[in-house]
């Protein structure tokens, strides 16, 4: 073959290879794609969601601990602040009350809340809004560990919800390796601003972290957060107060002087955020409330 002709030829074969290459390259993403988009556990996804509004910060905090996922974030609330400037670019829709004829322009395919933050009524609202919903609810952290890997399905982002939820695993177990015997009686209070006190139930979400961080909730017999009541408070006489927040104004309550706590001065503040969201930061709240009961702070 003369050499001008057998050098079309290998120029040909050279185009050829590199088009089917191309092909082949374009095949494996679409499948890679599709695969992320509409399969898990070699299952096809019933559903996928392009466009999520989160009506609560907690939920905002979980959606944010995926990159992937906060991209489908269309609508947050006005107290929506972590991670810091995250969510600047996101419009609000909700403050003391979500914004419904906002949220119903943007059209979202799921909504994500905590339930805490919304009355039975609030919630028919919203769900008459026609998107799916993925409610928050979790008393339990193992329950919420449960939600947060369900959320991460939900939103391809089985691999970021894994990893923090690693981090919670992990923020436990060093806690139980370092528990304090006995366990120290704990009383997780909200310190009222003008206001009573508020504590923590032993029956809340907040009590369970603090069985894990080594502590045992004292409290009433309640899921949420109630109003101080003085007499029991001074009965139960907490070894160690965590406040949600500056803990001065419950300091400055002269009714609990006498706690074991506060002549040991054992009353320590977290930051409010931390200790009342199911969000984003519970593994924090476990290993910060740890070394607070271990005497580390």
């Amino acid at each position: 073959m003369p050499a001008c002709r057998l050098g079309i030829a290998l120029a040909t074969m050279r185009s050829a290879r590199a088009h089917l290459n191309a092909l082949g390259c374009l095949a494996l993403c679409l499948a890679l794609s599709s695969c992320n988009q509409r399969i898990v556990g070699g299952t096809r996804r019933s559903r996928t969601f392009n466009k999520v509004i989160s009506l609560s910060p907690s939920a905002t905090e979980v959606i944010n601990s995926s990159l992937v996922a906060m991209r489908l974030l269309r609508g947050r609330t006005s107290a929506c602040n972590y991670p810091p400037d995250s969510t600047a670019n996101i419009e609000v829709v909700a403050g003391v009350k979500p914004d419904y004829e906002r949220i119903a322009r943007i059209a979202p395919d799921l909504i994500v809340y905590d339930q805490s933050l919304y009355s039975p009524a609030d919630e028919a609202k919203i769900k008459q809004l026609g998107a799916e919903v993925f409610v928050i609810r979790a008393d339990r952290v193992d329950d919420f560990r449960l939600e947060v890997a369900r959320l991460g399905s939900m939103l391809v982002s089985e691999p970021f919800a894994s990893k923090y939820l690693d981090k919670i695993a992990s923020a436990t177990l060093a806690a139980k390796s370092q528990q304090p015997i006995p366990a120290p009686r704990v009383a997780l209070i909200m310190p009222g601003q003008g206001a009573e006190h508020m504590i923590a139930g032993v029956d809340s979400f907040q009590a369970d972290e603090i069985r894990l961080a080594g502590g045992q909730a004292v409290g009433p017999k309640s899921k949420k957060f109630e109003s101080v009541n003085a007499e029991a408070l001074i009965g139960w006489n907490p070894d160690v107060v965590i406040t949600a927040g500056p803990p001065e104004s419950f300091l400055k309550d002269g009714r609990f002087a006498g706690l074991k706590a506060v002549k040991t001065r054992r009353v320590v503040g977290m930051l409010a955020d931390v200790v009342l969201r199911r969000g984003g930061r519970v593994d924090v709240f476990i290993s910060v409330a740890s070394r607070i009961l271990r005497g580390a702070l």
